[in-house]
């Protein structure tokens, strides 16, 4: 089973500093990039495996859950990518500038005013 995302409506930029909406696959597939490396720069270390896994329990079903899979839900993912690290930080890794959880706020936030938590 797969992951389902946004695809309907989703706003893009065009010629002329415009801005339209449009829905397919080729509106969704960045959505969900966008979260992966999000949760990437968080996590460096982050399997493939582990994403999935991540997205699929924090996703919430749909009427067509068994067609398109779960729908993800990136403040949902990120708070469980966060919840499963030692201080807020990853174990190794170094800090940088602002704190993890500073960062992570900041993270959140975008996401709430996006709209999509």
């Amino acid at each position: 089973m797969g992951l389902a995302a946004p695809g309907v409506n989703i706003y893009s930029t065009i010629p002329g500093s415009k801005y339209e909406a449009y829905n397919g696959t080729s509106m969704a597939t960045p959505y969900v990039a966008g979260l992966v490396g999000l949760m990437k720069s968080l996590k460096p270390s982050l399997t493939t495996k582990e994403a999935y896994r991540i997205l699929r329990d924090t996703g919430k079903n749909t009427r067509n859950t068994k067609e398109t899979g779960k729908l993800i839900q990136p403040g949902a993912a990120v708070n469980a990518l966060i919840g499963g690290r030692e201080g807020g930080r990853e174990r190794g890794s170094e800090p940088s500038g602002r704190s993890t959880a500073e960062k992570n706020v900041t993270y959140l936030d975008c996401f709430a005013r996006m709209g999509y938590i």
